[in-house]
């Protein structure tokens, strides 16, 4: 039989599990993508109904607070913010939509109104609603009370995370307390 796996790196393992577990509903919730958006007027970023995008403009086309960006795949117009180089803003894509490409118009004092500044390609999801489309929806009758059913699954996630990490270091304390007994022992 080989060497059995120290307690500790168990330990160690199932501390690791359990920030991946914490990480991963967060990170699969958005469809956002960290490269700038639109890069030009024929730039096509794809997204799910529900899900996130993050149009992004430089100060040379953008004032901070007072550019806008819409799509008739956007639930609103967002406002652009941000530090002096890049303004951002993130939008929601429409539950309702149907799949296929939009324009997106920057509302901007520094350009023409009314040129298309990018495209977003509502991809099909299969005739099902994606998730964030369901979770809109079932948020909606608890939002009245305040909650909006994020924090609760979030409780959940982090318990999970803190039940797995006790479990492993009291698998490494009781193995290290058998250790001792054995050279106690001798």
């Amino acid at each position: 039989m080989g060497r059995p796996i120290s307690l500790a790196r168990a330990a160690a393992g199932l501390a690791a599990l359990a920030c991946a577990l914490t990480a991963a509903p967060a990170a699969a919730a958005d469809d956002t993508s960290d490269a700038p958006w639109p890069q030009s007027a024929t730039d096509i970023r794809s997204v799910h109904r529900g899900g996130h995008v993050t149009p992004s403009a430089s100060d040379g086309e953008a004032v901070d607070g007072k550019t806008k960006a819409s799509s008739p795949a956007f639930t609103h117009p967002v406002t652009l913010r941000g530090d002096k180089a890049v303004l951002e803003a993130t939008a929601t894509v429409r539950c309702d939509i149907k799949p296929g490409v939009y324009p997106v118009y920057l509302h901007s004092p520094m350009l023409e109104p009314g040129e298309v500044w990018g495209r977003l390609r509502v991809k099909p999801d299969g005739g099902t609603a994606p998730k964030a489309c369901r979770d809109q929806q079932q948020a909606a009758p608890d939002s009245a009370s305040g909650d909006d059913g994020g924090s609760k699954q979030i409780l959940i996630i982090a318990g999970g995370a803190a039940g797995l990490a006790a479990a492993g270091a009291g698998g490494y304390l009781l193995a290290k307390r058998r250790r001792q007994r054995s050279v106690d022992a001798r």
